[in-house]
């Protein structure tokens, strides 16, 4: 059968054999999503292919491009998603816009092993697998909806009969109606994304963002649509104006910055970036290749080490942008990885 995908960020790799395992004991095929944010083909080709997503949550996923991508994908799909909380690490604002009203399981505090029996039984109502009679009763190993939101219910006996309330109800109705379809054009225009069509996107979260001017993540979404790097810049601009502590936007921006030649500001937003999330690896590398081209061969250096560390990955990923500048630059290839 089609596999559960799994995502998490690297530095969690422990956990997640661990729930690996305790799936393919009951049983569950499981495949590991791409932990690459910019491999979008290879997210929208795996969450194609799957059933059900699983996401590992901790203070490591804060900001992991990957996650956050593979999350997206899903979403655009509508496939189910159970999240797994690792520590007690909240979700930022925009991976919260996928991971709200999805079940969560609490396995903090050390308690995933007692939590696998039910993580299974999660990932496979998820995945519309039918449940073994002991299955089927939930012992509480399954958590509870910790994103769902409150909605609050007016008492009839406070409502007061009247064309003011009338209309109050009206405007309340029709403000539900654009929320709504908002979330609607959001979750197309991060569809189109994912499978590259920028045209598309763009023409959806530019409806999501007039139906709802101060979604940050919407605005960032929109970055990512642009094609040229001033638009990216002024996107990302409103998306952190918005939520100043958006890592991700910042990230985003200090990428686009880079692109445009501005090594001054893409270094501050990508220290910012990393100020809120110091382990992320591919915001790291970003950063050393901003030294690179700035020729701090001591930053690019220990950026790129540090990269490595968090990533084995890191060479490869950046291998082929590093060449291109040092060929620019007419410099000799050097190795900047190796530990010194």
């Amino acid at each position: 059968m089609p596999p559960i995908l799994l995502a998490f960020a690297p530095a969690d790799r422990f956990a997640a054999d661990t729930v690996r395992n305790a799936l393919a004991q009951a049983g569950l095929a499981c495949d590991v999503a791409p932990q690459d944010g910019n491999a979008r083909s290879a997210i929208v080709a795996s969450v194609a292919v799957a059933r059900a997503l699983i996401i590992l949550h901790s203070r490591a996923t804060t900001g992991d491009a990957g996650v956050l991508r593979v999350a997206e994908a899903a979403a655009g799909r509508r496939l189910p998603i159970v999240v797994v909380r690792v520590d007690d690490t909240k979700p930022t604002a925009g991976l919260r816009t996928f991971l709200r009203g999805m079940p969560s399981i609490d396995a903090t505090a050390g308690k995933l092993p007692e939590r696998l029996a039910g993580i299974v039984v999660r990932a496979k109502e998820a995945a519309g697998i039918a449940l073994d009679d002991a299955e089927a009763i939930d012992d509480g190993h399954g958590g509870i909806d910790l994103w769902s939101v409150d909605r609050r219910q007016v008492p009839p006996a406070w409502i007061a009969v009247g064309v003011v309330v009338l209309a109050a109800i009206a405007v309340l109705a029709w403000r539900g109606y654009d929320r709504a379809a908002a979330q609607s054009a959001y979750e197309r225009g991060v569809a189109r994304l994912a499978e590259g069509d920028l045209a598309a996107a763009a023409a959806n979260l530019d409806e999501a963002v007039r139906r709802r001017p101060t979604w940050a993540a919407a605005w960032r979404q929109r970055g990512f649509a642009s094609r040229d790097d001033a638009a990216q810049i002024a996107n990302f601009t409103r998306a952190i104006a918005l939520d100043p502590h958006d890592a991700d936007s910042l990230a985003a921006r200090g990428r686009a910055y880079l692109a445009s030649g501005d090594a001054t500001r893409a270094r501050a937003d990508l220290s910012a970036a990393l100020a809120a999330v110091p382990d992320n690896a591919e915001w790291i590398g970003e950063r050393g290749m901003v030294e690179l081209v700035a020729r701090d061969d001591d930053g690019a250096s220990r950026d790129f080490r540090a990269c490595a560390r968090l990533d084995p990955l890191c060479a490869q990923a950046f291998g082929a942008r590093i060449g291109a500048v040092e060929k620019s630059q007419n410099r000799a290839p050097r190795d900047w990885f190796a530990a010194q």
